[in-house]
């Protein structure tokens, strides 16, 4: 994917040392997911994510845009959508998770 969309020199370029020859270092961005999961299944290690939060079941994306040099923004997500789906919550949440990460640095990885 990374071969396809993001175009070397553009994007990245090489660098001594791997992963390190990003060229959108002033660059942030936010995940948002959504999930069928309850928000108990990160939290629970007796449950699937076995006690991983959300930013490390979204390592591999992490890592993607750590590649091209970009600083996270706190991720957002949405719960049990599927089963229990209370949309006006999820907006109130958004709203909310924006105005504060928009506010803020980006954390850090």
């Amino acid at each position: 994917y990374m071969d396809e969309v993001y175009a070397y020199g553009t994007f990245f370029t090489g660098a001594d040392q791997y992963g390190t020859g990003g060229l959108l270092t002033d660059k942030t961005y936010m995940l948002s997911t959504t999930w069928n999961a309850p928000a108990s299944a990160f939290e629970d290690e007796t449950q699937f994510f076995e006690g991983n939060s959300l930013d490390e079941a979204l390592q591999h994306l992490h890592r993607i845009h750590k590649f091209l040099g970009m600083k996270p923004l706190k991720s957002f997500s949405c719960y049990d959508v599927v089963k229990n789906p209370n949309i006006k919550q999820y907006i109130a949440n958004l709203e909310q998770h924006l105005k504060e990460a928009l506010t803020n640095e980006p954390v850090a990885k």
